[in-house]
């Protein structure tokens, strides 16, 4: 064996070859000319990480020794296993390391689309652009990106498009409308008198099928029902001064309309719970875009506290685009009923009884809604390259193409951040301009054609940080510093505040970038980081996987799985907003809830739609993000934990020991075994092979000791069979990654994470750096890594001084 004063493989592993392999494989003899004994200690370049590579899977495939040979103990190969595949992963890690040197980067589609907002003032879909290229999660990584033909076809087609609605777009003076729902009389609305007219239809139909008793045809039951609920709603008194929603689904929402003319409009809804009686968990559904589709654009939803007697407004913001459907609808959150027997006994009711929905039993507390205002659209700022600013003050019908270099120079400007344009790059532009006249376009169609190039040219597309080859680093421009902090911060371009610092040569004063830093990070804005991050970091898009409609728990909805993934952001952004220590992350005294988050797990005393904390009692399993459903939700599948991706999860995320990836050819789970035995039984089989044993032995320790939280998160003591039959004890008890230290249940296992928060801290300072920098982390930034770990470990940890500690870095501030 070579020797190293570097070594990727510490002596156990040679000496586990030389008491097994190198009989038949060393100098003596090559079996398969194959030779170990000569392989390096120290894995220098990717031919000898593949040599390495390739005794890792004979050996995982139990190729090897042969069978007629002896075998090692499995203790001795489960220990080898783990220490080669250690040990090519830091090899690899290090082969790949770009040496601190950031790749050029695109916008990805996230920062195109908010680019476009601030510098025209409106929204563009970017669907058809190809999908982000990511690494480990991150969309902000220059080595993962492509640019091909189809990138610069799409991103022509999305100029064009942006520059004709940016021109046809529509303003408009605010105003309010109006709708008082009060109806003293009682009459049917015309909707209503529309519905009465079909449940006749369907009673006369329904009753000339021949069906001899009446009382056993279902579609006659069905119809015959449908009347009387909807003659009970026409009785309520509470239709006097408002309306009710949903009442049994015979008024199941009230459909609004906004102006078409895009902007920011304010909703307020007055209302209350109608019987009068206040609610913890009675919530106002909006759902924003063509609901008849049945795809809704985005919901949300608010505590309704009122009542009848003492209604309050609900406020709340709504955005008309040019991307989504200018209406919305008021419901309740209903959650998932389960269907009345009648209406389940009837063929294609909802093909027969279109009004008829799964709420004939409801027995939630119904809305009472008084009115509905809407203000807008709202004041905005006026964007840099807003219909009037595009070209200058001037009347697009009049333009001469003497107006042209001018708005050419001004439109290239802006569109590449403040940047002055060369004179070769306007000379091509008006070269293009002045083709496109020869074609026979007036002045300002002949614009378009060439103003969309400028959105498909590097300047635009690429955050440009010029460095000459070979070079040595050098450090950012001011400019360049505002634009990198503002991407990092807000996922946009900088504004004014910022562009007037760097102009000005003042944004390079610590003090002053770190009262920029705080400023950001105070903004609204600063929520894209918080998204986008916590999105990658956490892989919160596997949320996207798990329908509610397949969950046993009929308590997990659409609304409870999007409430509690805002729970983790919020949860985020309270550490970074106060500073409070990372470690929270791990374990906290606290949690962020609002009323629909807390009525799901079960915590009393918690009112309103927003997020707030929420002190915990001692020993609470809701600190830190593995007492998040979120979190546990995302680590199985919705129908089932899963206590090899929870463990997983907490070996990546909590103590930065990321297992690597399963050999290949290892054995899948037993599906038939899977809800007819416990858990801890279903995946014993990890244990009794060495390949598997291995990284099991670390990752489903873990795993088990989340096992009392089922498939969404809610605490349970049993595991119920498939069948439902019987259940199944939970095991909670187990060891620690060190292979030692002990515990017995979930609290003590979190409190043993809690000891590790160095550990952790490096863990995410290496995932934020990879995020803000744009790159892999590597081992040349080793020494960068523990400056910043140690700065913010001596300010007690501070999610935001961490922050501030990675911006403030060479490697942050230097190109």
């Amino acid at each position: 064996m070579g020797t190293a004063s570097a070594q990727d493989f510490p002596p156990g592993v040679h000496k586990f070859f030389e008491s097994n392999c190198i009989k038949c494989h060393g100098p003596k003899k090559q079996k398969g000319s194959v030779r170990l004994d000569d392989l390096p200690s120290q894995i220098g370049d990717a031919a000898a990480a593949q040599r390495w590579q390739d005794v890792l899977d004979v050996l995982n495939l139990s190729d090897m020794p042969p069978e007629d040979e002896k075998q090692p103990s499995k203790e001795a190969l489960a220990n080898t296993l783990e220490l080669l595949t250690a040990g090519i992963t830091t090899a690899r890690k290090r082969l790949t390391d770009s040496g601190g040197e950031i790749v050029i980067r695109r916008l990805n589609r996230r920062e195109y689309t908010n680019t476009i907002k601030d510098l025209f003032g409106i929204d563009v879909p970017t669907d058809s652009l190809p999908d982000d290229e990511k690494i480990s999660g991150f969309d902000t990584l220059g080595q993962a990106q492509s640019f091909s033909s189809l990138h610069l076809d799409r991103y022509l087609d999305l100029g064009e498009k942006v520059i004709k609605l940016t021109l046809g777009k529509k303003t408009a003076s605010a105003k309010t409308d109006k709708k008082d729902f009060a109806n003293k009389e009682h009459k049917l609305s015309e909707e209503q008198e529309k519905r009465l007219g079909r449940i006749e239809k369907n009673i006369k139909n329904t009753s000339k099928k021949g069906a001899n008793d009446p009382l056993k045809n279902q579609p006659l039951k069905v119809a015959l029902k449908e009347k009387e609920l909807l003659a009970e709603y026409i009785a309520l008194p509470q239709l006097e001064t408002g309306t009710v929603i949903p009442f049994k689904g015979i008024n199941f929402a009230i459909e609004q309309k906004t102006s078409d003319i895009p902007g920011i409009y304010k909703v307020r809804v007055r209302c209350g719970s109608a019987d009068g009686v206040p609610h913890s968990d009675l919530h106002l559904q909006v759902v924003r875009g063509q609901y008849r589709s049945k795809v809704a654009d985005s919901t949300d939803w608010y505590h309704v506290a009122g009542t009848i007697r003492n209604p309050e407004t609900i406020e709340f913001i709504y955005e008309v685009d040019n991307i989504r459907a200018n209406r919305f609808e008021l419901q309740r959150r209903s959650g998932r009923i389960p269907k009345p027997k009648e209406v389940a006994e009837v063929r294609n009711y909802q093909s027969q009884f279109p009004d008829i929905l799964d709420l004939w039993n409801d027995t939630q507390p119904d809305i009472w809604i008084d009115w509905v205002e809407i203000e807008g659209p709202l004041p905005a700022p006026e964007a840099p390259l807003s219909p009037e600013k595009m070209f200058l003050g001037k009347d697009p019908k009049s333009l001469s193409d003497k107006d042209v270099r001018p708005i050419l120079e001004n439109f290239a400007y802006h569109a590449t951040r403040q940047r002055q344009p060369e004179t070769e790059f306007i000379d091509r532009l008006e070269k293009i301009h002045t083709a496109s006249r020869a074609h026979g376009k007036d002045v300002k169609s002949a614009l378009t054609d060439t103003l969309r190039i400028v959105l498909a040219s590097p300047g635009f597309l690429y955050l440009y940080e010029p460095r000459p080859e070979n070079s040595t680093p050098r450090n950012l421009t001011e400019r360049e510093l505002a634009i990198r902090l503002s991407y990092f911060l807000w996922s946009s371009p900088p504004d004014e505040e910022l562009q007037n610092l760097a102009a000005d040569q003042r944004l390079g004063d610590p003090r002053i970038i770190a009262a920029q830093i705080d400023r950001m990070i105070a903004d609204p804005r600063s929520s894209a980081f918080v998204e986008t991050f916590l999105t990658a970091w956490l892989e919160l898009e596997r949320l996207g996987l798990i329908n509610p409609a397949t969950v046993r728990n009929l308590a997990y909805d659409t609304a409870a799985k999007n409430e509690t993934r805002q729970e983790t952001l919020e949860f985020f952004n309270t550490l970074l907003q106060e500073n409070l220590p990372v470690h929270n992350l791990i374990s906290s005294d606290f949690a962020v809830l609002n009323a629909l988050t807390a009525n799901f797990y079960g915590i009393p005393g918690v009112s309103g739609s927003e997020f707030r904390k929420v002190k915990l009692p001692p020993k609470s399993i809701r600190g830190g993000l593995l007492g998040q459903s979120a979190i546990l939700t995302l680590t199985g599948t919705g129908e089932r934990t899963s206590p090899v991706e929870r463990g997983v999860f907490t070996l990546r995320k909590m103590i930065n020991r990321p297992p690597p990836p399963a050999p290949a050819n290892v054995p899948m789970l037993d599906e038939a075994s899977i809800g007819s035995q416990s858990m801890r039984q279903t995946l014993a089989s990890h244990m009794n092979t060495a390949q598997c044993a291995s990284c099991h032995r670390r990752i489903d320790p873990l795993g088990f000791a989340l096992e009392n939280f089922d498939p969404v998160g809610l605490w349970r003591e049993t595991v119920p069979s498939t069948d439902g039959k019987t259940t199944f004890p939970i095991e909670t008890a187990g060891l620690m990654p060190d292979g030692k230290t002990k515990f017995d249940n979930f609290l003590q296992m979190r409190d043993l994470l809690s000891n590790q928060k160095d550990t952790f801290l490096t863990g995410l300072t290496e995932n934020l750096m990879t995020y803000a920098l744009g790159r892999t982390i590597g081992f040349t930034d080793r020494d960068t890594l523990d400056s910043i770990t140690a700065k913010t470990a001596a300010d007690n940890y501070g999610l935001r001084s961490l922050v501030h500690n990675i911006i403030l870095s060479k490697a942050f501030l230097s190109k």
